[in-house]
């Protein structure tokens, strides 16, 4: 097992600390979640998929500034956030109900249940977002998204050059 530890506003994974930021989707309870990661500062998505006896899995992975910008103005899906991640990036989290994390697994989008996918129509949707204003006001603070600040990205997929181009990215 993976050295592990969740408080009500925090988690660790190893050597990284992410910390609640606001939720994106509630409903009796939170479904996407923006935590950022507190070495590095980067954003990353908290999002709700099963539940097996006491055991909820969520999928964490990191999020562009820029991409999380597009999500919140409509203009890419939660699935498009998904999809734009490197192979290997995406990580299934085990936590019981007390928010101890229990396993943590690597995996890429392709590799998922269709049953944890979102659907190509998860567009934002503020009526359940409890916490827009927060963060917004996170995302002014968090550097915009180039390929300059991210050369990651200059070497990446199609969909990650067009998200950082502000458009919807084709899988």
């Amino acid at each position: 097992m993976e050295n592990v530890l969740v408080t009500s506003n925090t988690f660790r994974i190893e050597n990284e600390a992410f910390e609640h930021i606001g939720d994106l989707e509630w409903f009796e309870g939170p479904l996407l979640s923006l935590f950022l990661e507190n070495t590095s500062n980067s954003p990353y998505i908290l999002h709700w998929v099963d539940i097996q006896n006491d055991t909820h899995r969520w999928l964490l992975y990191p999020v562009s500034p820029r991409a999380l910008q597009l999500y919140l103005n409509g203009k890419i899906t939660n699935e498009d956030l998904i999809w734009l991640q490197p192979a290997g990036m995406l990580r299934l989290v085990d936590m019981n109900a007390d928010m101890h994390v229990q396993e943590v697994k690597y995996c890429s989008a392709a590799d998922l249940p269709v049953d944890y996918l979102p659907t190509a129509e998860s567009y934002f949707d503020v009526d359940i977002c409890p916490n827009l204003p927060k963060i917004k006001r996170v995302l002014e603070i968090i550097p915009t998204l180039t390929l300059a600040n991210y050369p990651s990205l200059a070497e990446n997929t199609t969909p990650a050059r067009q998200v950082a181009e502000g458009q919807r990215p084709t899988k």
